[in-house]
């Protein structure tokens, strides 16, 4: 796919309205992501077995619902944070140190991926997790990063953000296609951009470590892979050629 990186100087997009992250810490987020994955299986993921695996005690709070798993997944996270507030503090820092060095980089990038289109506006943070599930809330534009990720902070980081604004693009730009396709298969859609934008050379950087992707959306993103083979890869060559197939 041909090359699409702007002879723009990185630093200067820094001084246009484009997003910085800030990375904070956050016990009651994560406390709300412990219950709200539990139990929880999407795209191939079993996230309660990712839990479970990285916090055996956990699988007591399976056992039961409502109250009592909250309690169990609260007082869980209350300590983790007590216990080990060095080791979280320190992930914190890490993070933003890492994403500072790229941030320019990939800014440039997505300018040109997304043609200009401009971010949308909001106060951009990131919380390093106990947890390995990385949700995003794209009206608050916060994320989870899981703090001991093996794919690289500079993906996991890059590819949430990638989400802000493929939602705004389409919201904005193809808004009855939105209507149309409905939130279940425009969610399917934003993975699959993902993965193939971090094909992409110009992503080089932000390459994850290691295959971190949905199994259940393999078909659709080999289908659209093989669409857009040869052809320049930005947000308008993948929506036309997403709209050509079925999901």
């Amino acid at each position: 796919m041909n090359s699409l990186v702007s002879e723009q100087n990185p630093m200067e997009i820094l001084t246009k309205s484009y997003p910085h992250v800030t990375f904070k810490l956050d016990q009651d987020i994560d406390s709300s992501v412990g219950n709200m994955f539990l139990g929880v299986r999407q795209g191939g993921i079993d996230f309660s077995a990712e839990i479970i695996k990285l916090h055996p005690f956990l699988i007591k709070a399976l056992k039961v619902q409502g109250k009592a798993r909250k309690k169990i997944v609260d007082d869980y996270v209350q300590d983790y944070y007590r216990d080990h507030k060095v080791e979280l503090e320190t992930s914190q820092v890490t993070f933003q140190d890492e994403w500072n060095k790229v941030e320019p980089e990939f800014l440039n990038i997505t300018n040109t991926v997304f043609n200009e289109h401009q971010w949308p506006p909001g106060e951009y943070n990131g919380f390093p997790s106990i947890f390995n599930c990385n949700p995003r809330w794209l009206e608050t534009k916060n994320f989870q990063v899981y703090r001991n990720n093996i794919v690289g902070t500079f993906f996991s980081v890059a590819h949430e953000m990638l989400h802000f604004i493929f939602y705004d693009y389409l919201g904005k730009r193809h808004p009855n296609y939105v209507k149309q396709i409905g939130e279940d298969r425009l969610w399917k859609l934003s993975e699959v951009f993902d993965e193939l934008s971090f094909e992409q050379p110009e992503y080089e950087t932000f390459k994850p470590k290691q295959p971190s992707f949905y199994p259940e959306l393999q078909p659709i993103t080999t289908m659209l892979r093989e669409k857009l083979k040869g052809k320049p890869f930005n947000i308008e060559s993948f929506v036309t050629e997403a709209k050509q197939i079925k999901m």
